[in-house]
Order: structure tokens, then C-alpha cells, then sequence
């Protein structure tokens, strides 16, 4: 009698079978083993990688498996690697599955993996303008948000512990590039720059410009800013010795030793420009306008010509005359002097007479005699 038995094994086992006759007098047994083969690890898992990037699949197993083929879809169907090959390489845009079939020991495993690209952007907010030697925030947007910023600029940056990663604080002194790059957990970037532009308002862009920084008490004098762009601003102080004060070009009154300012606005930004004006009590006479008391042209190149000393002389008429009345020297020329001597000869050592008129920048006049030692 044959007695068929069936049964499901999950594992390897043994099972033992017992054999008798009706009466149950006689017996027999014996063993029957069973080899259910386990599904050897492929080490898939789920794979986390940057959009974009290449994916290798292939199954990680010292096994050796047989007839392996990869599909994306659940019921197996139309393979995606071609004949023999144990990989294949994707690129998906979003999650995607991808199934593994293959066989061991004469039985059919499956095993499975999701793909998950990840990706990274980041955008930096740039500010509207930056004016001259401002601090200036800049910061930087990413997604996802859980990402690392790595600032990269040749600009002045300033130390802040108060601010987030995804902001730099910068010093505004000329227009600089600005790159930031945010890294996620697995090394997927993503990176934007701006072009940080400053004002054209700055210290060596713009300068005052007037004749001169000495003035006589109660001159009145012209003043401007150049270059100046009609679209900006001006204003000079202090406002009361400015006529106009609110215009490029002005004139101001000299009043004492003093700083004149002009503020000048583009409408965002503003620019100080300050200048000293040195105020003269005389300067058309003694100390800033004399003739020594004495000089000794005897070669040694110390002291040896008379001439007119001082500054802010315009013109002037400078005799000089011996003790009988004869003029014996006579120049219009600052630069030129007298030497000690009259027609080729050198005089002897004695006191001469002079005298000076001069005519001052300033409009000033002022005139003097006095007496001077030639000496050896």
C-alpha cells in the first residue's frame, strides 16, 4: 500500500516515519531528512543619494545565486537588466522601487529596495544697495532647511555669534562677489551667488574743491563738490555762511579758523565731506611778509643774497639805497635778490636803507623802510 503524506516546510528538518501492520504486532521507521534553503542576504536596504546622481544596483551576497534579474515592477515583470548582468544602473526623480529576483539552490527569492533622491536649493536674499562702510546681513534660503552653509567672499566679514548659519554679516566698502553653498547629510549641494554691490558714494569718489584754505577774515569764497551729479543732494554747513547751501557749487564767509561740511545724498545713501579753512589776521605785513636785518655775500652759500621773505605776495617793488641816496639795487621779483653789489663791484660792509611796497592775493596792500647790515 502506498500513502501519499504532503506537508509545508519552512526549515530544514527531519521528519521520521513509522510503519506497522493492521494488527500492530510488526513495526518499521526510518528518517527522512528535508533541506529547506534560506534566502541569502543581499544587504539592499533603502538608499538615500543626490537627485540626479547614478545608483548602481546590484545584490552584495558571497552566495552564489543564479538567473538575477532587476525590475521596477512588483509583480516582476520585463526585467530592466540585460542578460547576464548581476547590476544595473539607475537614475530616478523621485522614490522608486526596484525588485531583485533571482535564485539559490535550485529556489526563487525576491528581495526589494527603495530609491530616495534627495535634493538641495538654496537661494541667497540680496540687499537693495549698500552704502559706503555699512554692515550689511545677507542671508541664504535652503531646502530642506537641515543643511550645512558654507560662506565663501573676498569682503570684510565681521564676527557674529548672534547670527544663524545661513547668515554673514558683512562690511560694505566695495563691490564684492558673495557665494554660499549649502551641504546636506549625505554631501548633496547646492550653491547661489550675488554680485554685492556698494554706493559710488565714497570718501575718494567725491572732494571740495575752492581756491585756497587760507583766507583774510570776512573773505568770501567759492566752494564745490566735485564731480557732482545733478541727481544728488548737497547741503553745506554750517547753513549761515552758505549762500546757497543746498547746491554743489556755493560761496561761504570766512569768518575764523572753521571746518566747512557738505552732506551728499544719491536719495539712499550719504556722504560727509569735511575741509579745514585756516583764517589770517595779516597777512599782508609782519611776520608773514619781512626783510632781514642783515646778510653776508662772501661765498660760503649761507645767507649770502638779500631777498623779500613771506608768502602772499602778488607783486611788489624792493629798492635798496646807500647812506649817500644812491639806489644801488632794485627788484619786482620775489625769487630775485640783491647780491651786494652795484655795477660788477662788491660793496664794503655798512648799513643800507630800503624800501618795500607790496601787493598782496588777498588785495592787500602793505609798504615798509628799514635798515639793513652788509656784512664780510
Amino acid at each position: 500500500t502506498t500513502s501519499l503524506v504532503k506537508t509545508f516546510a519552512t526549515d530544514s528538518t527531519t521528519y521520521l516515519l513509522i510503519v506497522s501492520d493492521t494488527l500492530g504486532t510488526c513495526t518499521d521507521t526510518t528518517r527522512y531528512p528535508v533541506y529547506v534553503p534560506k534566502s541569502p542576504s543581499t544587504l539592499l536596504g533603502n538608499k538615500e543619494f543626490c537627485l540626479g546622481d547614478v545608483v548602481s544596483l546590484s545584490p552584495l551576497t558571497s552566495q552564489p545565486i543564479t538567473n538575477v534579474k532587476w525590475y521596477k515592477s512588483p509583480v516582476f515583470i520585463n526585467p530592466i537588466n540585460v542578460g547576464s548582468q548581476t547590476s544595473v544602473n539607475v537614475s530616478p526623480n523621485t522614490e522608486q522601487f526596484y525588485y531583485l529576483g533571482f535564485e539559490y539552490a535550485g529556489c526563487p527569492f525576491r528581495d526589494s529596495t527603495l530609491l530616495q533622491p534627495l535634493n538641495v536649493d538654496v537661494n541667497l536674499v540680496e540687499p537693495p544697495f549698500a552704502c559706503y562702510n555699512e554692515e550689511v546681513v545677507i542671508s541664504a534660503n535652503a531646502t530642506p532647511t537641515s543643511v550645512v552653509y558654507i560662506w565663501e567672499t573676498d569682503a570684510t566679514e565681521i564676527t557674529d555669534a548672534s547670527l544663524p548659519s545661513n547668515q554673514i554679516r558683512l562690511l560694505a566698502t566695495q563691490d564684492e562677489k558673495v557665494k554660499v553653498t549649502a551641504v546636506n547629510h549625505i554631501g548633496c549641494s547646492a550653491a547661489d551667488s550675488i554680485l554685492f554691490e556698494v554706493t559710488k558714494l565714497t570718501p575718494t569718489a567725491h572732494t571740495i574743491d575752492f581756491l585756497d584754505t587760507l583766507y583774510v577774515k570776512g573773505d568770501t569764497a567759492d566752494i564745490a563738490v566735485i564731480p557732482a551729479p545733478p541727481e544728488y543732494v548737497y547741503i553745506w554747513e554750517p547753513q549761515e555762511v552758505f549762500r546757497p547751501f543746498d547746491a554743489a557749487k556755493s560761496q561761504f564767509q570766512v569768518l575764523d579758523n572753521d571746518t566747512v561740511y557738505v552732506t551728499i545724498s544719491d536719495g539712499f545713501c550719504n556722504l560727509k565731506l569735511r575741509q579745514r579753512v585756516r583764517v589770517l589776521d595779516n597777512p599782508c605785513g609782519p611776520p608773514d611778509i619781512f626783510v632781514p636785518n642783515a646778510f653776508s655775500p662772501n661765498g660760503d652759500n649761507n645767507n649770502d643774497i638779500l631777498k623779500v621773505r613771506g608768502q602772499y605776495i602778488d607783486a611788489m617793488l624792493f629798492r635798496v639805497y646807500d647812506r649817500w641816496g644812491q639806489k644801488v639795487f632794485e627788484s619786482r621779483n620775489q625769487d630775485k635778490g640783491w647780491d651786494g653789489t652795484f655795477k660788477g663791484k662788491e660793496l664794503d660792509p655798512t648799513v643800507f636803507v630800503y624800501y618795500l611796497e607790496v601787493q598782496c592775493i588777498f588785495g592787500k596792500q602793505y609798504k615798509t623802510k628799514g635798515n639793513v647790515t652788509l656784512l664780510k
